[in-house]
């Protein structure tokens, strides 16, 4: 019993590394020039404290009142039990942020 919830453990471990499971990370400084809102050669102008999906990424951009962007791609493992789940779905990018993030599903086997 002890190994096989080590590897189920493992499992979710190595899951959240393949995904890109992370913390979200600044990825523009503050313009000195820009009176109001934020502005990114991908995203364009953002207005100050609003938030704009990534696109081709599943993550959200946030624009701070510093006139920085907060790039937020960090998926909390989403478990599913059957039989509400027959199947992994990896990230979809169809989908808008958080809603993209990929799904687990807990499959409970019998002794």
């Amino acid at each position: 019993m002890t190994m096989k919830c080590f590897l189920i453990i493992l499992n979710l471990c190595i899951l959240q590394i393949h995904c890109g499971v992370g913390p979200g990370l600044r990825s523009t400084p503050p313009l000195k020039d820009q009176k109001t809102g934020c502005f990114d050669e991908t995203l364009g102008h953002l207005e100050s404290r609003k938030k704009l999906p990534v696109p081709g990424k599943c993550a959200m951009a946030h624009c701070q009142p510093d006139g920085s962007i907060f790039v937020d791609g960090r998926c909390a493992l989403r478990l599913m039990r059957a039989p509400n789940c027959s199947k992994d779905l990896p990230v979809d990018l169809t989908k808008p942020y958080p809603h993209c993030c990929p799904v687990k599903c807990i499959i409970k086997e019998n002794p």
